[in-house]
C-alpha cells in the first residue's frame, strides 16, 4: 500500500481539530495526525455547523461539507474518521456504508454507542460490508502502553490488585481505563457498582470494582469541578506498575528485599520510566491503523473489543 489513503473527518469538534488552537506542539487531533502522517491524505471534512465549516475552509483550504450526501460522487474517501457526537454514530455509519462504497475502514470515536446493543449493530453492518472498524481508545496505540503489555505478560504474577482514579463520567472517561486494563490483561472481566457520589449515573463518575481472574481494580470517580486526572496503580507480588498523569508517565518497579526490616519483599526503590508518547496520541493511532491496513501487527482497539468495554459499563449505568 504505497499510495496515500484518502481520508475524511466527520465532526470538527475538539478531537477533530479544536485542540490544535491551544496545543500547537503536540498531536491531539485527527486533523494534525493526518497532516503529519505520510500515508494518509485529508480530502474533505463534514460538520453541521456553518461557522466551523467556513473557518476550516478559510484556514486550511480543504473542502468542508454540511453532510455526507454532499460528497457523494464528488470525493471518494477510503477511510472515514467519525468524531461527531456518540448519538449520531450509527446513522453516520449507515450512510457511509450505503453511499460511499470506496470506504474500507472506519475509525470511530469512543464509546461508539451509548449501549452495547447499538454498538453491536454498528459492528455487524461493518462486517456485512467488509469494512474494518476501529474505535479510538487511543491509549492502546501508545508505545509505552504496548511496552507495558509485554512487561505484564513476561514479568507479572497472575495475582494482582489495583486502584484507578478518573475524572469525568463513567461512559466517556472510565471507559478509557477499563479498555486499557482489558488490553493489558486480555480478559472481558466483570464489574460491580459500589457506593458512589449522588447524582445522575450518566453524568457522575461511578465507583466500582472491575475484576478479572485473580485480579481486581477499584475505580474511584473524582467528580471534582474543573479537575482533570487519571491514574492506574497495579500491585503484584512480582512488581508494581504506575500509569499516571492521564498516561503521560508510566513507571515500572521490580521487586527487592526490604533492607530495613529484612523480612518481606517490596517494590524496588529504583523506578524504571517507560518511554511513551501521549503528546502525539492521535499520530500513534494512525500508525497502528496503518499497520493493520497493510497486514502487520496492530494494537489499535477494534470494534469487538470496544463492545466488551461497553458491556461492562452498561451493567452499572
Amino acid at each position: 500500500m504505497k499510495k496515500k489513503i484518502n481520508t475524511i473527518i466527520i465532526g470538527l469538534g475538539r478531537i477533530g481539530i479544536g485542540y490544535d488552537e491551544y496545543t500547537p506542539n503536540v498531536t491531539l487531533t485527527h486533523y494534525k495526525a493526518i497532516k503529519k502522517h505520510k500515508n494518509f491524505k485529508l480530502i474533505g471534512c463534514i460538520d453541521v455547523n456553518k461557522i466551523n465549516r467556513e473557518k476550516f475552509i478559510k484556514k486550511y483550504k480543504i473542502p468542508c461539507f454540511k453532510n455526507l450526501s454532499e460528497i457523494k460522487d464528488k470525493i471518494y474517501p477510503e477511510l472515514a474518521i467519525i468524531a461527531s457526537p456518540t448519538n449520531t454514530h450509527y446513522q453516520v455509519i449507515k450512510e457511509i456504508l450505503k453511499n460511499h462504497k470506496k470506504i474500507t475502514s472506519i475509525l470511530c470515536e469512543k464509546p461508539f454507542g451509548s449501549k452495547h446493543e447499538d454498538a453491536n449493530k454498528i459492528l455487524q453492518i461493518c462486517k456485512k460490508n467488509k469494512v474494518k472498524l476501529f474505535v479510538n481508545y487511543m491509549r492502546t496505540a501508545d508505545p509505552g502502553v504496548i511496552k507495558t503489555l509485554k512487561i505484564i505478560r513476561s514479568k507479572f504474577n497472575k495475582n494482582c490488585k489495583g486502584t484507578v482514579f478518573y475524572d469525568g463520567n463513567t461512559l466517556n472517561q472510565a471507559s478509557h481505563l477499563i479498555n486499557l486494563l482489558q488490553f493489558w490483561f486480555g480478559e472481558s472481566g466483570s464489574i460491580k457498582l459500589i457506593k458512589s457520589d449522588k447524582g445522575n449515573k450518566q453524568l457522575v463518575g461511578q465507583n466500582f470494582i472491575l475484576s478479572f481472574i485473580n485480579k481486581s481494580f477499584i475505580f474511584i470517580g473524582l467528580n471534582f469541578s474543573k479537575y482533570s486526572y487519571a491514574s492506574i496503580e497495579i500491585i503484584s507480588p512480582t512488581g508494581r506498575i504506575h500509569y499516571l498523569e492521564r498516561g503521560e508517565k508510566i513507571q515500572w518497579q521490580k521487586i527487592q528485599k526490604d533492607m530495613l526490616y529484612k523480612e518481606d519483599n517490596i517494590p524496588n526503590k529504583k523506578i524504571i520510566n517507560i518511554k511513551n508518547d501521549m503528546k502525539n496520541c492521535q499520530l500513534n493511532v494512525l500508525n497502528q491503523l496503518y499497520s493493520s491496513l497493510i497486514g502487520k501487527k496492530s494494537y489499535l482497539c477494534e470494534g469487538y473489543s470496544a463492545i466488551q468495554t461497553l458491556k461492562l459499563i452498561n451493567k452499572i449505568i
